[in-house]
């Protein structure tokens, strides 16, 4: 069977993940870590482009790495419109909107971008995989209580796709075939509802819903929020800043490291572990609450993401929502891994990949035509 060389990217606020692979296999990995020094210098994220395909290409000679014969680059996409799950070819209507930051500007919007550039210089093709932006949603999941505000898909779809198929695979079983609770636990958390292959419900991981997370909010009280917003201390930018990335353990007691965390409460720290409490908590009835979309039909609540290491909040978790199905902890992430795989399953002609339209997967209700999912 013939091997391909797949190279994965996958950048953050203050880093770029890359990692070659030939077939499955890992050859080469790397968190290159930015400085706030130099990254300080450009005004907006395009703006990094040329600077961390540069700083990636050096990293890989130093390493005696080559991207020479790269069947496909795979970049962990963001900042387009909403997205059907699977493999998608990177083309000029994606990498315009991601440029753009239709879905917000966020240094994951360079993935696209990273891939096309080293496609120009070395051949191959360029894929993301499962974006955040992917949208399952059954339609009652959209719903609030204001008739023109509606509930989004924000999701760490890659990583919850993965470890859903990993879970399946041990298990001699289909993805496709099983519902399962799925939670992502890292800087940003987001609980889904898995129904045989769809995330059709999910916790906002972005807007402000579910549980709180070591630097953002969670849900709040709307009128609370309100409180905020017109007492005169915030604009909305810095409002926005508080929910999404100074909030959670970070505004309660100044860190967001989980480790940092397990040694105050060692010490004694009765707020620390007061806190490490509360997300627990939280993210216990967000899992009830999505086995409850699942009529209670569970095979398995899966742990992931880097808090998934946390031993004492997974025995908690599963002390708190075991009754339900088991629960599985698989740590850390499977990002780099999932878009290799993506584009594996491309090459070998098991999975067609999609054409990014333009268009978002939803939208809007239609009640004089459309039967609406979930309503019977």
């Amino acid at each position: 069977m013939k091997s391909y060389k797949i190279f994965t990217i996958n950048p953050g606020s203050t880093s770029t993940k890359i990692a070659l692979f030939n077939d499955d296999e890992l050859i080469f990995s790397q968190n290159i870590m930015h400085s706030t020094e130099d990254l300080a210098i450009f005004s907006e994220i395009n703006d990094q482009l040329d600077y961390r395909k540069e700083i990636i290409l050096t990293i890989l000679k130093e390493k005696g790495q080559t991207l020479e014969g790269t069947g496909a680059f795979v970049g962990r996409g963001r900042g387009f419109k909403t997205v059907k799950s699977g493999v998608l070819a990177v083309n000029e209507l994606m990498l315009k909107d991601a440029f753009d930051g239709f879905a917000g500007q966020h240094s994951c919007n360079l993935a696209v971008q990273l891939a096309n550039e080293f496609v120009r210089e070395f051949g191959g093709v360029a894929y993301t995989v499962n974006p955040p932006v992917v949208d399952e949603l059954q339609d009652l999941a959209r719903a609030t209580g204001l008739k023109n505000v509606y509930r989004k898909s924000s999701i760490h779809a890659l990583n919850q796709k993965e470890v859903g198929i990993r879970y399946a695979h041990s298990q001699d079983k289909q993805y496709e075939d099983l519902n399962l609770v799925i939670a992502h636990l890292g800087g940003g958390i987001s609980v889904t509802a898995h129904e045989k292959g769809r995330m059709v419900d999910s916790s906002d991981n972005i807007n402000g819903d579910g549980p709180m997370s070591p630097n953002r909010s969670g849900s709040i009280p709307a009128l609370s929020v309100l409180s905020l917003a017109f007492s005169g201390d915030y604009t909305q930018k810095e409002l926005e800043k508080l929910l999404t990335r100074e909030a959670g353990w970070m505004d309660h007691i100044g860190i967001t490291d989980g480790i940092e965390l397990a040694d105050r409460i060692k010490q004694g720290d009765s707020y620390a572990k007061f806190v490490h409490d509360a997300l627990v908590y939280q993210v216990a009835k967000n899992i009830g609450s999505y086995a409850t979309v699942l009529k209670g039909d569970v095979e398995a609540i899966i742990l992931t993401g880097g808090l998934a290491y946390d031993k004492s909040l997974v025995e908690q978790l599963k002390e708190m929502t075991g009754y339900i199905a088991p629960v599985i902890s698989m740590p850390g992430e499977y990002e780099m891994e999932a878009l290799a795989a993506g584009a594996l399953r491309i090459f070998r002609g098991e999975e067609e990949a999609q054409e990014y339209t333009g268009e978002a997967v939803w939208q809007g209700f239609d009640f004089e035509e459309a039967s609406l999912d979930g309503i019977n």
